[in-house]
């Protein structure tokens, strides 16, 4: 989603939602839920708003088609299978930065941790995918764990400008407010196999960490320079 958090007349909202498993066929659906939200009204005020374009990504064609346009459904692309990820990550270099975007919450022997490494990352990214290829894949899924660990523990963070905010909700239902806050901010991280790339571009599509259904844990990765070797 845009990181702007105050619209004007005329301004657009762009923002992305991941489907997973059999929640990929109702692409028209959460499409025309939108629509009706934007009647509704967004924000405080409830100012309408209209649903101009939906897209959907092309493993075939490698971009974002149309499939509402004006008014009109069009067809949709089939869905993304990791092998799309595993065709464009490799060869980008080693030298990676990775953006924590919203509050990344993600405990380690019980504690919630203030300070990030590569391997608490690379644990977190195979828990998380692990998990929902588990509850919504169609065959097993099997990376290379050990491989994966090793690496990150070969990687080296060469700028950490990582916070902690605190941020919450409450729950109109019950009136329980939710505790939310994490780490924001960015690492500088060398070192990165192609293998873990392509990992924690994975991972960058379903977020990290806890509390990912309120948004929390959306991360960008993002290749500095294409050097091979330090």
């Amino acid at each position: 989603m845009t990181d702007h958090t105050s619209m004007r007349r005329g301004d657009q909202l762009v923002f992305e939602v991941v489907l997973i498993g059999s929640a990929v066929h109702y692409a028209h659906v959460m499409m025309a839920a939108f629509a009706h939200l934007g009647r509704l009204g967004l924000g405080g005020d409830r100012s309408p708003a209209t649903l101009i374009q939906g897209f959907t990504f092309s493993d075939q064609a490698q971009r974002f088609i149309p499939c509402f346009h004006n008014g009109q459904w069009l067809p949709l692309a089939p869905p993304i299978q990791p092998e799309f990820f595993y065709a464009t990550v490799p060869d980008t270099g080693n030298r990676y930065h990775l953006q924590f975007v919203t509050p990344t919450r993600i405990k380690h022997a019980g504690t919630m941790r203030r300070q990030f490494d590569i391997p608490l990352l690379v644990s977190a990214a195979i828990r998380r995918l692990q998990h929902l290829n588990t509850l919504y894949g169609t065959m097993p899924w099997q990376p290379p764990v050990d491989a994966l660990l090793a690496d990150a523990r070969a990687a080296h963070i060469v700028g950490d400008r990582m916070r902690w905010v605190d941020w919450g909700r409450t729950s109109e239902a019950t009136g329980q407010t939710m505790h939310l806050g994490g780490m924001i901010g960015t690492l500088d991280v060398h070192g990165i196999t192609p293998a873990l790339a392509t990992l924690l571009t994975m991972a960058s599509t379903v977020h990290l960490g806890k509390a990912a259904v309120f948004g929390n844990g959306w991360f960008r990765v993002q290749p500095t320079d294409r050097t091979v070797s330090d």
